[in-house]
């Protein structure tokens, strides 16, 4: 989930705990201050919206359903997170989807 970007977590300029993965994952903590890379997450979440999932469902349908992952592997602990497991087996996916997050993230 990219320590949250994909999960809608920081998509309205909200800021990473102290101490929490984001604060702390040097790979994903400057995209937080990246303008473009923040109108791609929230163009991500209208688009999650759009198809009445969470974010994070949305972005784990697009592993389920990418052609280089074998197996997303997921660990869920809140009931938040079995509902994005929920949501992306649900998720009637279709080549439209995939073109639209290939165009956003490409």
């Amino acid at each position: 989930m990219a320590t949250g970007l994909l999960a809608g977590r920081y998509s309205n300029g909200e800021q990473p705990a102290h101490g929490s993965r984001a604060s702390i994952a040097s790979r994903h903590a400057h995209y937080l201050d990246d303008e473009q890379v923040m109108v791609k997450i929230r163009a991500f979440d209208r688009l999650a919206a759009e198809h009445d999932v969470t974010s994070a469902g949305l972005a784990l349908a697009w592993l389920v359903n990418h052609p280089l992952v074998a197996a997303p592997i997921v660990a869920p602990s809140k009931e938040s997170q079995w509902t994005a497991v929920h949501e992306a087996q649900k998720l009637p996916w279709t080549s439209q989807v995939a073109d639209r997050l290939d165009s956003l993230f490409s």
